[in-house]
């Protein structure tokens, strides 16, 4: 998967993800903070007389008791805090920031499943009602497909960073390797041009530019680029390209051509 709905990158998928997340992270935190208002106000007031308390209670411990309440309303903030760093993660492309949101919201995507079936077994003898049924089930449904999908999105992006700070850190070891096998004077023989993607051993070996003005020079893999442009084998009596005589000399890991204007 390299792009997000066939026409934004992963990057932007992501995001979109994110904000996804954060609306139900933000609903569930919502609904929380209000059972334990309404919780707290209704255990204050037994023995008061209000006929409503026993009904608040009632309603509240149908579905859930005291502890899952709090536990409901602190992972639902966990959730909120995840939605944050995602998009602090997305902006630095830190991959590992990412991780929070990938728990929370399969666990999230989990307890929605888990609840479709219930609603799915139990729903039409608790709802009363066939058109509400199929209401409810269609939503359920459609919230753990976005879900799913911005699980994989999130998790191709976490690849992705994965897979560029791999080529960064072999790159640097390359660059490492050859450069202590070069000359004595420290000039390195090639570096790699710059850029936000990942990229694969024949895209590097492409993107090899000279960092020397005024030379050829061979990469160890082979192939040489010069200042021109002109991608060739080292001949071995030198060459000539775009009126430039080229000569060849070897300094302990590369061959280097130094030229002069022929024409």
């Amino acid at each position: 998967m390299k792009t997000c709905c066939c026409c934004c990158s992963l990057r932007t998928g992501s995001v979109f993800s994110g904000v996804w997340g954060l609306l139900f992270a933000s609903l569930a935190l919502a609904a929380y903070i209000f059972f334990v208002i309404t919780l707290e106000i209704a255990q204050g007031s037994l023995g008061t007389g209000q006929p409503d308390t026993a009904s608040v209670l009632n309603t509240i411990y149908a579905f859930q008791n005291r502890y899952t309440v709090y536990v409901g309303l602190a992972v639902s903030f966990l959730w909120f805090i995840s939605c944050i760093v995602l998009f602090a993660g997305i902006c630095v492309k830190n991959r590992w920031c990412l991780v929070p949101w990938l728990v929370f919201t399969i666990l999230a995507t989990l307890y929605l499943i888990a609840v479709l079936v219930l609603v799915l077994v139990y729903g039409v003898v608790l709802l009363y009602t066939f058109w509400l049924f199929w209401v409810i089930v269609g939503v359920l449904f459609l919230i753990i497909v976005f879900d799913i999908y911005a699980l994989i999105c999130v998790g191709f992006y976490f690849r992705e960073l994965t897979m560029e700070r791999e080529m960064e850190e072999n790159r640097a070891m390359r660059m490492v390797q050859y450069n202590g096998n070069h000359d004595q004077g420290g000039k390195p023989a090639y570096a790699y041009a710059a850029g936000g993607y990942p990229q694969y051993p024949q895209q590097r070996q492409n993107d090899y530019i000279s960092q020397k003005q005024g030379h050829a020079v061979f990469s160890p893999y082979g192939t040489e680029f010069d200042d021109h442009g002109s991608y060739k084998k080292p001949p071995t009596g030198g060459y000539v390209n775009q009126g430039y005589q080229y000569r060849p000399s070897y300094h302990g890991g590369g061959y280097e051509y130094d030229y002069n204007k022929r024409y």
